[in-house]
């Protein structure tokens, strides 16, 4: 990772990362099992954007760059308030596949949950009604079917109520 990062910044000449030759890295926001994601800065644009770039040892697997482009390509086509927008995908020669998203300042839910402990039910609720938002419209757009649709899915509801 860390020879690719030093290829990428002699590549540009003034000793920053550029991605794609547009996207200057800032700083690391995310790390997750297939990719880390950084804020960035568009050269052009000077806009800041979030930069999702595949870890390096998935770069070269096949099927997991299929996983990534296709997440890029249904991502980009949702139009949602609470679905973030995809603006931007392809590969840098030096650092792999990468998705290019709208960058969204704040606490990721987790870090908060983490921090407070918990929700109470008067803030739960709001981000449930999001989350139930998207998905209903991810619904409409067949991305998701009911459980009950799935061969072998099950699904019950409690006699607790």
């Amino acid at each position: 990772w860390e020879r690719k990062l030093n290829q990428a910044r002699a590549s540009d000449g003034a000793g920053r990362v550029l991605v794609a030759g547009r996207y200057i890295l800032n700083e690391e926001v995310a790390d997750g099992g297939m990719a880390r994601i950084f804020e960035v800065l568009h050269v052009d644009l000077q806009k800041t954007f979030a930069l999702k770039l595949i870890r390096d040892n998935l770069s070269d697997d096949p099927a997991a760059r299929k996983m990534f482009y296709r997440e890029a390509q249904i991502t980009s086509a949702l139009e949602h308030p609470h679905i973030v927008q995809v603006t931007d995908f392809g590969v840098d020669e030096n650092l792999g596949a990468y998705i290019v998203m709208e960058y969204l300042k704040g606490v990721t839910l987790r870090s908060h949950l983490r921090r407070a402990g918990g929700l109470p039910l008067h803030q739960a609720f709001p981000v449930v009604l999001q989350v139930a938002q998207a998905l209903h419209y991810m619904h409409g757009q067949g991305l998701i079917r009911p459980l009950e649709s799935i061969p072998g899915g099950r699904s019950h509801t409690s006699r607790r109520g």
